[in-house]
C-alpha cells in the first residue's frame, strides 16, 4: 500500500533542492521519493511557504 510522505520529509526535499541546488534523481535516491512526487512536492512546498510568507516578507509599495 501506498503512503502518504509526512510534511518533515517534504520540507527535507524542498530545502535540499533549493540550497543544495540537487536534481531530481539525486534526491530522488536521498529521500526515496519518486521523481515525479518531488516535483508535485517541492512546488506545493514552496507555494505553502510563500503563502504562509508573503505578508511578513513580499510587501509591494504602490506608488
Amino acid at each position: 500500500m501506498w503512503e502518504s510522505v509526512s510534511a518533515g520529509a517534504r520540507l527535507e526535499a524542498t530545502f535540499l533542492f533549493l540550497a543544495a541546488g540537487c536534481s531530481f534523481t539525486r534526491l530522488q535516491y536521498h529521500t526515496r521519493i519518486s521523481r515525479t512526487s518531488l516535483s508535485i512536492i517541492i512546488l506545493e512546498t514552496c507555494q505553502a511557504i510563500y503563502d504562509a510568507q508573503k505578508d511578513d516578507y513580499m510587501k509591494v509599495r504602490v506608488v
